[in-house]
């Protein structure tokens, strides 16, 4: 995109059901000729020259993670679905970087290298963030009654969730998903529990026990969603 014009952006069809920041957009309309002098000014594309087989071969290795198993089945367990699925490799990115927007229906996983195994954890977090936005959307209301919960998280010292700060609502969400993946969906991938949860809580996941300790009650064929939630709310005060 940074070696063409941008396109109308005002033209993008950006609804509720886009998950995310508006104001992604508008930066990345601002930084555009920022990008694009720098890819004149400099050897990028030399550089990109020089990497590009490396760079396709990463490519072909998170190709490879998706035949390893059954991801659409190991999401199955939000009971929901939110239409097609696109992964999209980024190997210049950082390590284990990823995002997971949902734009028109469409969810799309950008992830970061290096592809092995790991990767798949952060390709199936990516992927349960629109999946669990629809469980999460009416039951806001309730959420936000505790968002005094992030007071006195000493956020500054925690850099892996500072964004969070004054996101209550994401900082809930990251919770569910990161415990509902390391008791239920990471276990079929050979990843071990406690080590999980013991990495979440002491890089600032702080109420991740509060929100495993609820899911020990139900089994991945009976998860009511709306229950759980309230239960975990419960479990928090």
């Amino acid at each position: 995109l940074t070696l063409k014009d941008l396109p109308e952006l005002n033209q993008i069809d950006v609804n509720e059901e886009t998950t995310f920041p508006i104001w992604d957009v508008k930066i990345g309309a601002e930084i555009h000729d920022f990008l694009l002098d720098f890819y004149n000014r400099t050897d990028f594309e030399e550089f990109y020259k020089s990497v590009r087989n490396e760079y396709l071969a990463e490519v072909e290795k998170a190709n490879g993670l998706l035949k390893e198993v059954n991801v659409e089945k190991l999401l199955s367990i939000w009971g929901n679905t939110v239409g097609e699925m696109i992964v999209i490799p980024m190997p210049l990115a950082n390590r284990r970087e990823g995002f997971g927007p949902q734009v028109n229906g469409i969810s799309y996983q950008v992830i970061g290298g290096p592809y092995d195994h790991q990767s798949l954890h952060t390709i199936l977090h990516e992927a349960s963030h629109p999946r669990a936005k629809v469980i999460l959307k009416n039951l806001l209301p309730l959420i936000d009654k505790y968002e005094n919960l992030v007071k006195g998280i000493d956020f500054d010292n925690l850099p892996r969730v500072k964004a969070y700060k004054d996101n209550w609502r994401i900082y809930f969400e990251e919770h569910l998903i990161r415990a509902i993946q390391h008791h239920f969906i990471n276990p079929e991938l050979g990843f071990n529990k406690e080590e999980g949860l013991k990495y979440e809580y002491e890089t600032g996941i702080v109420y991740i026990y509060k929100f495993e300790e609820v899911l020990r009650r139900y089994s991945k064929e009976n998860l009511d969603f709306k229950k759980i939630i309230q239960e975990i709310l419960e479990n928090l005060k």
